[in-house]
């Protein structure tokens, strides 16, 4: 788990000033509104581009929407959404020191940090993980009025690396939570789902378990927990052992691979999946017991089953902080999984298959067919679709490492992606950014790459961020574009003072090229081409010669990380997932004069 975190609070000179002491090197092609010379585009270094800006105030100029002293939306690391009955939404995250964060809002683009308990660690924690810990990615589902958290708890360095998944309740989305077992100790004789040691025979590992069986440092990594949903539906999936109901929660790293447990669906215990005995009681389970003990207990059964796995042998390739959806309109299981080092190189993987028998599968691939689990810590970062990575628009500020995704429908039936980025203008803090997802008409993930807006009332139908029908007339123009870029290639790296050497594609911002749109839907500029809009006016096909044919649809956005000019915009994103299995994106350049 390569996890690195520095929360900041207000945004102040002081502030402004750190950062752009170690601010990034990564190219930029310099746009400047011009529609000729679409050959070459001058490379020049983000730094050295906007020196003034060391001496201006950052909260005029740089993101407005996320500088502004109001909004909350910085020193974010693996936020997860959850919206309450009332219509707020929540992101639980990462916090400071391995804490918890929370932050709230009533739109998806006004965030205000809320004052979060979770407390009373049970001494079960302390003999398991040791005598501090850190609670990391929480995730939280509502059920029958009570809020349920599972979260990992992490202490100590490999070799001495402990963990355990747990689970906590409260009666509130802002806590106090409480583990399980002190919230209801007839209910649950454990609060924890799931343990993992990289060395068993450190101090603090003194249970039957640990005793009895050499091999714990098999298992999977305890981190990033979440559940599994239907996105179609926003409900969590269910799943029959025995005659017990359950929900699958994926979790697990790079360490072991990411596995899935099985959850009673009422009382979130973990459930058993093979005849076992316990360590602790000599209590035999069958499937579909729940069990009151942590399911890596149980004899022969560790309670999971592989997703996604193997991501090369059990210490390659760096996925993580994975989230499995199911998509009852598509008919496939998506696995969204982060991937590569958090501080340089960080991106989201996408890969899909189709169930058999209704079990959950456990092998996916991206769009050009390649296969997440055959890969090497090599290889890794060449598969998976690139459905968020670094990426900077000429004249505009970049963003670079997106990961610690969450996929999350909301009650209106939206679909989103949080995750949590860098810039390429700044070192330091994590951001918490919004994207809504759509669909394509093949059944590939497809982002808005600008934040999620709320305010559209002058241009769709229901005044949201959706699918409107536009014209070809209204799409023409030009366009700064991004196509994705996948490869095993690494290189020193050179962000925000670093030499560390990284993947070459990841962990350097793609430069935007220019493309222009006739009102005849011809393409000219660095691209040729054609583009088809079909008759709803948003769903297209974007053909470029000897490159491939991309699809997906063209929607109103607002481009936030624009230096100034107007930030209404048209964007368009779409997929290659025929050919390359590449994504393709951009936004309309709009003139300061406009």
């Amino acid at each position: 788990m390569k996890k690195s975190i520095k929360v900041t609070g207000k945004i102040t000179a002081a502030f402004v000033a750190l950062f752009f002491a170690a601010c990034s090197t990564e190219p930029v092609e310099k746009f400047n509104g011009k529609e000729t010379d679409t050959s070459q585009e001058t490379i020049t270094d983000v730094y050295d581009a906007d020196k003034s800006i060391q001496e201006s105030n950052l909260d005029a100029i740089v993101f407005s929407k996320y500088a502004n002293d109001k909004n909350d939306a910085w020193g974010c690391h693996d936020p997860k959404l959850f919206q309450d009955d009332d219509g707020t939404y929540y992101v639980y995250s990462t916090g400071w020191q391995g804490g918890v964060q929370l932050r709230s809002s009533k739109d998806l683009v006004n965030w205000k940090n809320e004052n979060f308990s979770i407390t009373e660690w049970d001494s079960e924690f302390r003999t398991w993980v040791g005598s501090s810990g850190g609670s990391w990615a929480p995730t939280v589902v509502k059920q029958n009025g009570k809020y349920y958290m599972f979260h990992g708890i992490i202490t100590g360095q490999q070799p001495n690396l402990h963990a355990c998944i747990t689970l906590a309740i409260s009666d509130s989305p802002t806590g106090n939570f409480r583990p399980a077992k002190n919230y209801d100790s007839e209910t649950y004789k454990t609060s924890t789902l799931v343990r993992y040691t990289w060395d068993n025979t450190a101090a603090g590992f003194t249970d039957t378990y640990n005793t009895a069986k050499k091999n714990w440092y098999t298992g999977f990594g305890c981190i990033d927990p979440e559940f599994v949903y239907d996105i179609a539906t926003g409900k969590l999936m269910e799943y029959t052992f025995g005659e017990n109901k359950c929900y699958a929660v994926t979790y697990g790293s790079w360490k072991g691979g990411i596995a899935v447990l099985y959850v009673d669906a009422e009382t979130f215990k973990p459930v058993c999946t093979v005849e076992g005995k316990s360590l602790y009681d000599n209590k035999t389970y069958s499937v579909g017991d729940e069990m009151d003990a942590p399911a890596d207990s149980i004899s022969g059964n560790q309670g999971t089953f592989i997703v996604g796995r193997k991501p090369g042998t059990a210490t390659d390739s760096a996925y993580e902080g994975a989230q499995l959806i199911y998509n009852s309109k598509t008919k496939y299981y998506y696995i969204f999984v982060s991937m590569g080092d958090l501080i340089y190189e960080y991106r989201v993987g996408i890969g899909r298959a189709k169930s058999e028998n209704g079990a959950i599968p456990t092998t996916y691939y991206d769009a050009n067919g390649g296969n997440m689990s055959a890969v090497t810590n090599k290889t890794y970062h060449a598969i998976g679709g690139k459905i968020s990575g670094a990426a900077q628009l000429a004249d505009e500020y970049g963003w670079r490492s997106p990961g610690g995704q969450s996929v999350f429908r909301t009650n209106d039936g939206k679909i989103l992606l949080a995750c949590h980025s860098r810039t390429t203008f700044m070192g330091g803090s994590f951001v918490l950014r919004i994207h809504q997802m759509f669909f394509s008409d093949d059944g590939w993930p497809l982002l808005n790459q600008n934040d999620f807006y709320d305010d559209y009332s002058d241009l769709t139908s229901d005044g949201s961020e959706s699918l409107a029908p536009l014209t070809l007339a209204e799409i023409a123009g030009t366009y700064k574009t991004i196509m994705t870029e996948r490869g095993s290639e690494t290189s020193t790296l050179n962000l925000a003072g670093d030499t560390s050497e990284g993947n070459t594609a990841d962990g350097k911002a793609t430069a935007s090229k220019k493309m222009i749109i006739g009102a005849d839907g011809k393409i000219s500029g660095r691209y040729t081409g054609k583009i088809t809009l079909a008759s709803d006016g948003y769903s297209a096909s974007i053909s470029l010669d000897n490159v491939g044919t991309f699809r997906g649809y063209f929607l109103h956005a607002v481009d936030w990380a624009k230096k100034s000019g107007a930030r209404r915009t048209i964007t368009f994103t779409t997929i290659d997932s025929q050919r390359s299995g590449e994504y393709f994106w951009g936004n309309k350049y709009i003139t300061q004069s406009e």
